[in-house]
């Protein structure tokens, strides 16, 4: 037998057709066709080798498969050959391990690892500008390269930068070269130059100090800056003082603001203010005069120092002239010594002694006022001058007060002219008229009377008589009385039940009144009679929970008419369950009461009403409340049963309820309850399972998880169907859960074995 063709290679992976030939001994033969597929599963050999890459300016790097293949090959042929990373950045400077993965034309692949190391040696680009420093209250400045910097840049990032020189001080004023390093992060470095301005634009310190200094003979004095700089300074030297007044005169006696200016080297000033206190110790002269003064209506009288003054004068002028003392009363009448003070415009001061003469000529000034004075009960009155001064007045004093009449009778009644004199202390005498009006106020009085009378009323009358005697009176005028009450009703009369006020006026002959007046009283002190008064009523409730009673209601009667009868309750009224008191008050005109009582009582015969009792399902168990019910009368309505009130077993259930009502009335009703979980278990499988084969070309000991279960009840059993062993391929797990009431649901897991 024989095959062609009988050799193949890797250009003939696939499907190939060959041609078997027998041929027997005699010659003869036959042949036939079979395929014979070639494969190739062979995995290419991968080598690798370690390269270096650099960044270019922009940080970036590509690395091509050929810079760390070593000669990988395969028994055919490859049909790619790719790195796993084949772009680098900053971050990569260093080492980084890459993969070199081939794959032939069957689809098998190899790879090796390569130690990339990817480098950073571009400088950065440094870039400067050119700025102004001042220097500080010290005489230095100091910079940082940040202020010199002007964007410097690096693709993978800058580290420092430092400027050298980066301090300054007063000898550097001006323009200073410097030079900026940049550093980036891969410790390459550039420079660049720039140039520092330093500045001195401080201020000096000003410091001033305070003096005094004294006018010479001429009224003068001078000074130089110097006398009120109080150590000035400036760090960079001080070049120049100047003040804005250097000389003074009487016109600058006091505290002088003058301002000090100090400049520094570089143009810089400040200042600061300094009091000057110029000072004038010279006394004036002090020249009196005596003089004569007048009290006025007040008796005060006033001077000032220029009533004394007689030429007083001062090199720098006067600022006062004041004398002590300078007001006099009644009681300076004659000679006074005063004192004369003199002082200047800068507080300098003499004085000298004058004598004041004061006199007293005004006369007092009399006022009078009118009065009116009343009788006495014996018809007389008596005055004095200080009833009719209306308030005379002298600043000196009053000596004396006199008037030509102080006595009044009943004759006097009306006006009279009463002349009032008045003298001063010092003898200056005046007058005035009052008119005195003499007055009767006094009224009549009354001596004896009746007191007041309280009688009980006669049955038949509803009154009584009354006698009693008329009231005594007297006036030292004269008077009459009159009966003045309008009640038509005197002495003798009949009075009614009640009070009743009798009054009598006295009058006198100046129509002063009197009035005595007392009450006559008439009791009525029987009670009223009520007659008919009901027994008590005990009756049912209706539906409403109360009942319409009706009744006779009692009459009343009296010895007086107008007696008046109420009640709490009316017949045919609406009364609730329980007992009512009903009081019926018989009341007479004059508040006599009689009472009459009775009791409504009203009985609830009626049993509560269950409401409509719902069955109460559940799936797991139940767990009863008390249902309500309703009663025709308010109250509580206390619901009961001997049965369960939680159900935890399946099935059907009725439970009986006693509902009783406040009043002890009951009633029964029958509730269903029913148990049944027709809820099946809720189950999520674990999540699907690989494994590999063990020696046994199956898989044991795999673990599949815990699947997630829940049961509105509760979840009784979690099963599953797994092997023990797992063999090659997939295998499907049936797990199982059941719920305490028999409720199950089953979910699906995958285990898919691979062999190695």
């Amino acid at each position: 037998m024989s095959v062609s063709p009988n050799t193949l290679d890797c250009s003939n992976l696939g499907a190939n057709t060959v041609t078997l030939t027998a041929v027997d001994a005699s010659g003869n033969s036959s042949s036939c066709t079979a395929t014979i597929t070639l494969t190739d599963n062979a995995s290419p050999t991968a080598l690798c080798q370690n390269a270096t890459i650099q960044l270019d300016a922009t940080g970036a790097a590509v690395l091509l498969p050929g810079q760390i293949d070593a000669g990988s090959f395969d028994n055919c042929s490859l049909s790619s050959i790719t790195v796993s990373q084949p772009n680098f950045n900053c971050s990569n400077v260093g080492l980084n391990s890459v993969s070199l993965q081939l794959t032939d034309q069957s689809g098998n692949s190899a790879s090796c690892i390569a130690q990339v190391t990817v480098q950073d040696l571009i400088a950065p680009q440094a870039l400067c500008q050119d700025i102004t420093v001042d220097l500080d209250a010290s005489g230095v400045a100091s910079i940082t390269g940040a202020q010199v910097d002007n964007g410097s840049l690096d693709a993978c990032g800058i580290a420092s930068l430092s400027v050298l020189p980066n301090s300054f001080n007063c000898s550097n004023v001006g323009s200073n070269s410097v030079i900026l390093t940049v550093l980036d992060v891969n410790l390459n470095s550039s420079t660049c130059s720039a140039t520092v301005t330093v500045q001195d634009n401080v201020d000096p310190t000003a410091l001033c100090a305070n003096i005094s200094l004294q006018l010479d003979a001429t009224g003068n004095v001078s000074m130089t800056p110097a006398s009120i700089d109080n150590g000035s300074f400036d760090a960079c030297g001080i070049l120049s003082l100047s003040a804005s007044q250097l000389t003074f005169s009487c016109s600058n006696v006091g505290i002088n603001p003058v301002t000090l200016i100090v400049t520094d080297v570089n143009g810089n000033f400040s200042s600061c203010i300094s009091d000057v206190t110029i000072i004038d110790d010279i006394d004036p002269i002090a020249i009196c005069q005596d003089i004569t003064v007048q009290l006025d209506v007040n008796g005060q009288a006033t001077i000032t120092g220029a009533d004394i003054n007689n030429g007083s004068s001062d090199a720098c002028g006067l600022n006062s002239i004041t004398v002590s003392p300078n007001t006099f009363d009644c009681s300076d009448v004659g000679t006074n010594p005063v004192v004369l003070t003199v002082v200047d415009v800068n507080g300098n001061s003499s004085t000298c002694n004058a004598i004041v003469t004061v006199e007293d000529n005004v006369d007092p000034v009399a006022t009078c006022q009118n009065i009116t004075v009343a009788l006495d009960l014996n018809g007389n009155a008596t005055i004095t001058a200080a009833d009719v001064d209306g308030g005379s007045i002298d600043a000196c004093g009053i000596a004396s007060l006199t008037i030509d009449q102080n006595t009044f009778n009943c004759s006097n009644v009306g006006l009279n002219t009463v002349t009032l004199t008045v003298t001063d202390d010092n003898n200056n005498v005046t007058t005035c008229q009052s008119v005195v009006t003499v007055i009767d106020v006094l009224p009549p009085v009354f001596t004896s009377g009746p007191s007041n009378i309280s009688l009980d009323a006669v049955d038949f009358l509803c009154g009584r008589v009354v006698t009693y005697p008329l009231p005594i009176f007297s006036d030292a005028c004269g008077a009459s009385m009159t009966q003045t009450d309008n009640t038509g009703l005197t002495t003798g009369d009949v009075f009614p039940v009640g009070s009743t006020v009798q009054t009598y006026t006295a009058t006198d002959v100046n129509g002063n009144s009197a009035f005595f007046s007392f009450t006559i009283t008439i009791l009525d002190q029987q009670v009223p009679v009520i007659t008919g008064c009901p027994n008590n009523i005990v009756v049912n409730s209706t539906e409403a929970c109360s009942a319409v009673v009706n009744w006779v209601a009692p009459t009343a009667s009296d010895n007086c008419p107008g007696v008046l009868l109420t009640s709490s309750n009316v017949p045919g009224s609406t009364f609730p369950v329980g007992l009512t008191n009903v009081n019926y008050t018989a009341t007479d005109a004059s508040g006599n009461v009689t009472n009459c009582s009775f009791t409504i009582t009203v009985l609830d015969a009626t049993a509560p009403i269950a409401l409509v009792l719902a069955a109460v399902n559940g799936d797991c168990s139940v767990t009863l409340t008390v249902p309500s019910a309703t009663d025709n009368c308010d109250g509580t309505i206390t619901g009961t049963t001997t049965d369960p009130l939680i159900y935890s077993n399946q099935g059907t259930f009725a439970v009986v309820w006693t509902f009783t009502d406040s009043n002890g009335n009951s009633s029964t009703a029958t509730q269903t309850v029913v148990v049944n979980d027709n809820t099946a278990p809720t189950i999520t499988a674990p999540a699907d399972v690989t494994a590999t084969t063990n020696s046994g070309c199956s898989a044991t000991g795999v673990v599949l998880g815990t699947p997630v279960t829940a049961d509105n009840c509760a979840v009784a059993t979690v099963t599953n169907n797994a092997p023990t062993s797992y063999p090659i391929g997939t295998t499907t797990v049936t797990w199982t859960v059941t719920d305490v009431n028999g409720n199950s649901t089953t979910a699906t897991q995958t285990v898919t074995v691979t062999d190695v």
